[in-house]
């Protein structure tokens, strides 16, 4: 009995040891490991600045894919240099002149592709700036009253302020300005829903047809680069 109290003793004082001893490595542990850490992160800092990409041009082949994918114009545009350079055998610098020529190829009609869109921005903006003047300004008001609408006009004490004003004209100015935001909002919800089940919206169809005839004109690269280069043509500037 006695022997098995010493043993049972001299083992709890050998496990009390060891755990002295673990918790004073893992005191230790993280000091050194920071310091190694940080060491490794100023020599891999000081290796990535001397290698540090500054143009697209410095891209790998996977990371320009990866941009593109995201729909960075630029790395798009890299591939189809590069792309020339594989087919022609050309450095960059050429390269780059024939993805000029290709450039202004896919920008050949571009302004009538461009047409409705600037319609629709100025007849916002023109709707848009216009309904103010048109809803609390007096004089615009009564001009247009006595042209098209030809309502009573309101006594002159209920058209003091420019809100008394809107509160007039707000009798012939809602119609028209509920029916644009409710057609607007019809348009908006048709367009999710093609997007829904995979339909292609008006700007996606054109998008594709420049690309298709940008394919048409140089066959001789890789029709998926050059079909992307030309979209992108219409996001440009």
């Amino acid at each position: 009995m006695l022997a098995a109290r010493s043993l049972r003793a001299l083992g709890a004082r050998s496990l009390a040891a060891r755990g002295t001893q673990s918790r004073l490595a893992a005191q230790k542990l993280p000091v050194v490991a920071t310091q190694t850490r940080n060491f490794a992160l100023a020599h891999k800092t000081e290796i990535d600045d001397e290698r540090m990409p500054t143009t697209y041009a410095d891209y790998s082949n996977h990371v320009l894919l990866m941009l593109s994918a995201h729909g960075d114009d630029q790395a798009i545009r890299e591939r189809m240099v590069r792309d020339v350079m594989k087919v022609d055998g050309v450095d960059h610098v050429e390269a780059e002149g024939k993805v000029g020529e290709i450039e202004q190829a896919a920008k050949a009609g571009l302004a009538m592709s461009r047409l409705p869109y600037r319609v629709g921005i100025a007849a916002a903006l023109v709707a848009g700036f216009g309904s103010i003047p048109m809803c609390f300004d007096l004089h615009t008001v009564l001009w247009f009253n006595e042209q098209y609408v030809t309502m009573d006009v309101e006594d002159a004490k209920n058209l003091e302020t420019w809100l008394e004003v809107g509160s007039w004209s707000w009798n012939w100015m809602e119609p028209p300005l509920g029916q644009a935001s409710f057609f607007l909002l019809c348009l908006q919800y048709s367009r999710d829903q093609m997007k829904n089940i995979g339909m292609k919206t008006y700007t996606e169809r054109v998008k594709d047809k420049r690309g298709a005839k940008l394919v048409e004109k140089f066959p001789q690269y890789n029709g998926i680069v050059v079909a992307e280069f030309g979209r992108t043509i219409m996001d440009s500037g």
